[in-house]
């Protein structure tokens, strides 16, 4: 214990040279209790210390980028990659809505099978994404496996973990998202059940069922 604090427990057993633990091991046993906690929770503090420094180096780049006027897919590639850093996910991606406001392309990609993704068409009904940016609200799916929103293929690889998407925007108007998590679940989001039968696509290609991923 440090602080009022509780963050673990010492337990020994088999008192040796005694039957059992006096007064004066139970002292001792407590000092030892406490350096530890107060290892443990400075340990912790480093650790917050170091994200909150994270965080406000992500805001200064992307501000800076904004700031001095860089494109959007280079200002969408930062936000991807330090929510990827942030997070401390697999993959991170921004997507936006097409032309037809029906479907989303994902517009920037970072990390494993990033390129895999990159520039894939899904329709927005029927998708976490979707469903993020007509709500303004962040989804957190702690089992991708009972949400019906994700592709079964991808639940039923055994690879899905827990993930996180948020709405991208200001004055709440969404105008995309931002998803993190492992790539088997990024997909499965990504690749949300299209109720009109549509698949996923490439940015250019065909019509919305070209290329279609199974759901």
């Amino acid at each position: 214990m440090a602080r009022g604090r509780v963050f673990g427990n010492i337990y020994l057993t088999e008192k040796q040279g005694a039957v059992e633990f006096d007064a004066g091991d139970e002292w001792a046993l407590v000092v030892l209790a406490a350096q530890a906690g107060m290892a443990v929770e400075n340990a912790h503090l480093n650790e917050e210390l170091e994200a909150r420094v994270a965080r406000l180096d992500a805001l200064h780049a992307i501000s800076t980028a904004i700031v001095q006027g860089e494109d959007t897919d280079a200002v969408t590639t930062l936000v991807a990659r330090h929510a990827r850093a942030l997070l401390r996910a697999d993959l991170a991606s921004v997507a936006v809505p097409t032309r037809d406001r029906e479907h989303l392309e994902v517009r920037t990609a970072d990390g494993i099978q990033a390129g895999d993704m990159l520039g894939e068409v899904f329709s927005s009904a029927g998708s976490v994404s979707g469903d993020v940016i007509a709500t303004g609200r962040v989804i957190g799916l702690p089992d991708a496996a009972v949400d019906d929103r994700v592709a079964q293929p991808i639940v039923q690889s055994g690879c899905v973990r827990a993930g996180v998407v948020c709405p991208a925007g200001g004055q709440g108007r969404a105008v995309g998202d931002v998803a993190a998590g492992p790539s088997p679940w990024w997909a499965g989001v990504r690749r949300g059940r299209d109720p009109a039968g549509g698949g996923v696509r490439r940015a250019g290609g065909g019509g919305a069922g070209a290329g279609t991923a199974a759901a």
